[in-house]
């Protein structure tokens, strides 16, 4: 009988999203990607655990010193903190802002990756005059080329993808106080300053 009534109530979710054709299009644009990142994870994971196995220098010492377990600990500290975060983003948000917000931060992301693999950028060290562009480049790089960015992203696409057909039930139930200042400030800390206390993900 739950389930009966659980089934119901996924299907009149699922049937409500697919009713609006630009978030049925950003659904299937999220999973893939998301499938994509997975896989790209997987590997970066498997590389990671492999390192684990080789001779320790003293330049790589502190990274490696809890091993694999200090990998897995990070993982699941992201995992639950980013649940928590398109929780409350999704809460808060309207779901066109937020498909725009994504479509446009994936575009620029691609778009970056693509010109990298070609060369554009030809920085091969700190120049000495620091021009916005290379600027742009550090944070591109920091953003969408590094393992933690990757990491990071798929799990947020997977949140996504948990919260996003049940977004009319979320903002319906109880409404908690709006602050798009602390949503900046929480995409921030999660895309910035985060990969600095987790060395682990900038190995390659």
């Amino acid at each position: 009988m739950i389930n009966d009534k659980l089934s119901v109530a996924v299907q009149k979710i699922w049937n409500n999203m697919w009713k609006h054709p630009k978030s049925a299009i950003f659904y299937l644009a999220l999973f893939i990607f998301t499938i994509w990142g997975s896989l790209t994870s997987f590997h970066l994971i498997c590389q990671y655990v492999e390192k684990t196995k080789e001779p320790k220098s003293l330049l790589n010492l502190y990274i490696y010193r809890d091993g694999v377990a200090s990998l897995y600990r990070n993982l699941v500290f992201l995992f639950i903190l980013n649940g928590l975060g398109i929780f409350y983003v999704i809460k808060n948000i309207s779901i066109n802002k937020l498909i725009n917000v994504i479509s446009i931060f994936i575009g620029i992301m691609f778009l970056f990756l693509i010109l990298k693999s070609y060369d554009f950028f030809p920085f091969k060290q700190i120049p000495n005059n620091l021009s916005f562009f290379y600027i742009s480049y550090v944070g591109g790089n920091i953003l969408f080329d590094n393992p933690y960015a990757t990491i990071n992203q798929t799990i947020l696409g997977f949140w996504l993808i948990i919260f996003f057909p049940f977004n009319y039930k979320i903002k319906n139930s109880q409404k908690i106080t709006k602050s798009k200042l602390s949503i900046i400030i929480l995409i921030t800390i999660n895309m910035i300053v985060f990969p600095f206390f987790f060395p682990q993900f900038f190995i390659k």
